[in-house]
């Protein structure tokens, strides 16, 4: 006896080691899935954490740990609905990248990293641009600066909040800033302020907004046009101061050719004296000055020419420069007046006229002074007054008005009418002693006017308003309008501009406009007088392509996570400056549902979604949004095909109670927390599970009352596992007869314990720790068909129970 229980202790102690040994080995892997796939920072996203095997297995006390909390940061842990998966909440702080590891009882950990992308639509730096960008000191003053928003790549972003923009100049005695604050506000990418320019030089204008850095832009002022020279002259050039004399100064503007041009706008011009012993400037000194000019000498604008007289006392003697300046301007080399005193000689024989260089404006114009001499060529004054006639040999190129010379005078300046083109024409000064001239006659050249156009943002949003600056320029310069017109701006497809009016004098306007297209155009801009084409690109914050992210496995009666990103042309996140609709089609319901739309919220660049997956089998997804190019994606669906068996003896006594057990398993794995639902017939039920426990099993008490047969039917509310059903017939034994016989007879001597043959307690361990083992090595499904195993054990079981009766 002592001899087979120990054999009996042994061979439980066996099969004790090869179940620990079955159960200490574990090859479950963690499989992750980032939702987001691509992560910006400031966001927050979801890691999605399941069981990578073919079995469904429970997540418990999941550990999770960032290797950079300044890249990501881990929120918490939270278990999804049905357990099949975990959730790790995390938040991207920062652009970089960071480990994430994974642990949890029963799996092999797994380290993983992830990139946190740049959120491209986070303003980091400021645009600036001034226009015009160049200035004449005397011309037109006004000027924009325009501040935008940019990412790190320099391209336009939109604001979050108000941004205050403080604008400066490094020197406002060349450019004055008129709005020196500004803010752009929230929703939008750019300011405008003003500026004036003042003169001659060069200044930086600069914008600065809190945590970025400065920014600036270059302007312009010239002092002068370096093409123009104003010339200047003095005639006669030797007076007579016997008496008190006048002469004149005259001064003329001249382009690089030395040609009479008009003025764009009035130029004053101070004018200087100089002789041997010092210097005299007109209205500086109180003293009585011996030669002066006092009258302004000023070339207004329209004009080409002005002049001013000289008074000369009498009695002075000398040599003297007339020099002149002028702000802007090129200046000629001094005239030089001499004056003498001789002889008073009266006379009015000899008229000679000192020719000046002539325009032809079409209009009246000084074309020369003159002067009386003697034969000698020394200055003489008028004996009387004197009235000199010019002849021309071509009244309709130069007409010269009669010169009227008052007595004792020896000056008087000559004008002519000037036709519209320039002509070859002989001058006749008629006096006894005839002078001839052939005048210098130059036209009027075609105005260099030149029509401009340039939008006051560095760069232009599509589809978003932006001033566009329309402004008149001659030979080069900012210039003004001469008369009110109307702007015509095209094409109407790419550009929607305000209807606008011109003003007369006005230097510059903006056009309030808008890009239709996300793509260069050529624009035209028309006036009544002028005309110009300048292209414009249109940027776009828009994203460039939709991706959609799911599950490796897609489980069949679960609901699964989905979610839609927004990309770039780098196909990098970006976020939607407006809520974006996106559509999604399935090419077969019956496998795949999805929301008809999904919305993306403005500011942000994903959305996560339910897809519900109905049974197994594949479908496509097409998933559309406007302007972006449609994306398809092909998924297959896995059913979790689950089983469900009903335990119980094939037989029972008419009114005796038994256990039916209903098992729910898929493939070899137990299902637990399934909902049972039981339906009995021919039997009353005593008490009954509702819920599967750790071993999937659910348990009915009954008691036979039919006399022949029991029928029970159990069906699982599985979820993902599906609804499988099963059922058993009982069939219930007659009563037995009573009858005698000696139950006392045995034959032979047995070993037992406690009264139990030992060997009813061997076959079903024994069996059961090869089930197990089986079962943790995927073997079993094979072997028990082949075996039979449950019905084996059900017929132990009887054998059980029919030797404990006896």
């Amino acid at each position: 006896m002592d001899h087979k229980l120990r054999y009996l202790l042994l061979t439980i102690l066996c099969f004790t080691v090869a179940i620990h040994y079955a159960y200490a080995q574990s090859d479950n892997a963690l499989g992750v899935r980032v939702i987001p796939n691509k992560i910006m920072e400031n966001t927050e996203g979801i890691i999605q954490v399941y069981a990578n095997s073919d079995s469904i297995i429970k997540i418990d006390k999941l550990i999770a740990t960032s290797s950079d909390s300044s890249v990501i940061q881990i929120l918490g842990i939270e278990q999804e609905a049905g357990g099949y998966a975990t959730d790790v909440k995390i938040k991207a702080v920062n652009a970089g990248d960071a480990k994430i590891a994974l642990a949890a009882p029963g799996f092999l950990s797994n380290e993983f990293p992830i990139t946190v992308s740049k959120n491209t639509g986070a303003a980091t730096t400021l645009l600036i641009k001034a226009t015009p960008g160049t200035f004449l000191y005397n011309g037109p003053k006004l000027g924009y600066v325009t501040v935008e928003l940019a990412n790190e790549a320099g391209f336009p972003t939109y604001a979050n909040t108000d941004i205050p923009v403080t604008i400066t100049s490094s020197d406002s005695g060349v450019v004055n800033i008129m709005t020196s604050q500004i803010t752009i506000p929230k929703d939008s990418y750019y300011a405008v302020g003003k500026f004036e320019a003042k003169q001659e030089g060069t200044a930086l204008i600069s914008a600065v907004s809190p945590s970025m850095s400065t920014t600036s832009a270059s302007v312009i002022v010239n002092a002068q046009d370096p093409t123009q020279t104003i010339q200047v002259y003095v005639y006669p050039q030797t007076i007579n101061a016997y008496k008190a004399a006048t002469a004149y100064v005259a001064v003329q503007l001249h382009d690089s050719s030395g040609n009479p041009v008009i003025a764009k706008q009035d130029i004053p011009i101070k004018v200087k004296i100089t002789n041997s012993s010092g210097t005299e400037s007109i209205n500086t000194s109180e003293q009585k000055t011996l030669i002066q000019a006092d009258q302004p000498l000023i070339i207004k604008k329209d004009s080409y020419w002005a002049y001013i007289p000289i008074s000369v006392n009498a009695g002075l003697n000398g040599k003297y420069d007339i020099s002149i300046s002028a702000k802007g301007y090129t200046i000629s080399s001094p005239a030089q007046i001499t004056t003498l005193t001789s002889n008073s000689l009266f006379d009015d024989k000899f008229a000679q006229v000192d020719i000046l260089p002539i325009l032809a404006t079409g209009q009246k114009e000084l074309i020369g002074v003159l002067h009386l001499q003697d034969s000698s060529a020394n200055p003489i004054l008028a004996k009387q007054n004197l009235q000199v006639h010019v002849d021309s040999s071509d009244p309709t190129a130069l007409s010269v008005d009669d010169v009227q010379l008052q007595y004792g005078s020896q000056a008087a300046l000559v004008f002519g009418i000037v036709g519209n083109v320039a002509k070859s024409v002989t001058l006749n000064v008629v006096s006894e002693s005839p002078q001839t001239i052939t005048p210098a006659i130059t036209s009027v050249l075609p105005s260099s006017f030149s029509l401009m156009a340039d939008p006051l943002v560095p760069k232009v949003l599509s589809h978003t308003d932006f001033p566009l600056a329309i402004y008149l320029t001659k030979n080069s310069v900012l210039d003004s309008f001469a008369s009110s017109t109307t702007l015509s701006i095209s094409p109407k497809e790419f550009i929607q501009t305000e209807q606008s009016q011109i003003s007369k004098d006005q230097s510059i306007i903006l056009v309030k406009s808008l890009l239709l297209k996300e793509e260069t155009g050529s624009v035209s801009i028309t006036t009544q007088d002028y005309s110009t084409s300048i292209p414009i690109e249109g940027l776009s914050t828009k994203p460039k392509m939709l991706s959609m992210d799911y599950p490796a496995k897609i489980l069949a009666n679960v609901v699964n996570s989905f979610s839609i990103e927004l990309l770039d042309d780098q196909q990098l996140p970006v976020a939607t400056d407006t809520d974006m609709e996106i559509k999604i089609v399935s090419s077969d319901p019956s496998v795949i549902t999805t929301p008809d739309v999904v919305i993306v919220k403005k500011g942000t660049y994903y959305s996560t979604f339910e897809v519900q997956a109905k049974n197994s089998g594949s479908a496509e997804l097409s998933v559309l949004g406007n302007e972006l190019p449609m994306s398809k994606y092909t998924l297959s669906v896995t059913s979790l095909a689950s089983v469900l068996t009903i335990n119980t003896a094939d037989f029972e006594n008419s009114g005796a109670s038994f256990v039916a057990t209903a098992t729910v398993r898929y493939n070899t794995t137990p299902l637990s927390g399934i909902n049972i639902i039981w339906t009995v017939q021919g039997a009353q039920i005593q008490n009954q599970d509702t819920t599967t426990d750790e071993n999937g099993n659910a348990k009915i008490s009954l008691i036979a009352q039919d006399p022949s047969k029991i029928s029970i039917q159990a069906t699982a509310q599985g979820g993902m596992y599906g609804q499988p059903s099963g059922s058993k017939d009982i069939s219930v034994l007659a009563p037995l007869s009573k009858g005698g016989g000696n139950g006392d007879a045995q034959t032979g001597s047995q070993f037992t314990i406690s009264g139990i043959n030992p060997l009813f307690i061997m076959i079903p361990v024994a069996g059961g720790a090869v089930v197990f083992i089986l079962k943790k090595k995927n073997l079993l499904d094979g072997v028990g068909e082949k075996i039979g195993f449950t019905e084996k054990f059900a017929e132990i079981r009887e054998k059980i129970m029919e030797l404990k009766e006896r």
